[in-house]
């Protein structure tokens, strides 16, 4: 499975674009949404999207593991 990883002001919208294939890099793939940062300035968000982006698919999932898990806390 790919990691896709990406910025959105709308986040659900922009999910919903990847799963009806409007989305050229993700289309016709199985999408699976594993989760996302709090609200940032748009210049933050760019940061850590090239940061992840660097990252290996594995490093990815751990991070949305990490997201996840701070936010139940």
């Amino acid at each position: 499975m790919t990691v896709h990883v990406g910025i959105a002001q709308n986040v659900a919208r922009r999910i919903n674009d990847h799963k009806r294939g409007k989305v050229k890099a993700t289309r016709g793939r199985e999408i699976r949404w594993l989760g996302n940062s709090a609200f940032m300035s748009k210049g933050d968000a760019l940061r850590l999207e090239i940061q992840l982006k660097k990252k290996s698919p594995t490093e990815k999932r751990m991070w949305a593991e990490d997201q996840i898990d701070a936010s139940k806390d």
